[in-house]
């Protein structure tokens, strides 16, 4: 999944739907629809008011081929915490993932928790979060990342470097650097729409054999 925490603590605005396409399914640097297959991936987020506590249901569907992409559809829960510390200095996020791939065979569902640190009022707004797969992942997986909004557009450039630790592959190793750019927060009425350019250059093959580029458009209700 693509959103897995949230970095709006102390919002009230506490349902929010998102609605992504996707023209090719990059992941920790897999690509999980293979052949270049674009996806659509929606996802409703509730917040508890001000408490921190939030869920989320995040889903992908691959668009085209659906005899080849329909057993990566994917249905995931999450329960996610978010807190502000040291006079909203850093924000502090944590939960549980639960993968779901309703149409594979056999086992189809794997838990994973996450930690992550942002420090939005630092230069580049550094952030780093590490997750750990309980089940068919069994492993490791941190991701450091580095943004930049710039003042006299409404664009932001980010930069973010992974590393992983068994995640799905026997290996260890730096396993992607993503660079995007992205246009933000269009507004449409009462919803906004962001898209984004995204090219993933993947060290290790057993992540992906191949270096990546793609575009993602997201609309906000």
């Amino acid at each position: 999944m693509t959103i897995c925490y949230s970095s709006s603590y102390g919002s009230s605005n506490n349902l929010s739907l998102e609605i992504t396409y996707t023209s090719r399914y990059i992941w920790r640097g897999f690509d999980l629809l293979h052949n270049n297959h674009s996806a659509v991936q929606p996802s409703l987020t509730y917040k508890f008011g001000r408490t921190g506590l939030w869920i989320n249901i995040w889903s992908s569907f691959g668009i085209n081929q659906r005899t080849t992409t329909k057993p990566a559809d994917e249905l995931d829960y999450v329960i996610g915490y978010d807190i502000s510390l040291g006079k909203e200095l850093i924000d502090f996020s944590t939960g549980l993932i639960y993968y779901t791939y309703p149409n594979l065979t056999g086992e189809n569902t794997s838990p994973e928790i996450f930690a992550s640190l942002l420090f939005p009022k630092m230069t580049f707004s550094p952030s780093l979060t590490a997750y750990y797969d309980m089940n068919l992942g069994d492993g490791l997986y941190m991701i450091g990342s580095i943004s930049k909004s710039l003042d006299s557009l409404p664009i932001t450039l980010s930069l973010s470097a992974g590393f992983n630790n068994h995640q799905y592959i026997k290996d260890t190793g730096l396993s992607d650097i993503v660079f995007s750019c992205s246009y933000d927060n269009i507004k449409i009425r009462s919803a906004s729409l962001s898209a984004s350019l995204n090219y993933g250059f993947i060290p290790m093959d057993t992540v992906n054999d191949e270096d990546e580029f793609w575009v993602s458009i997201r609309y906000t209700f």
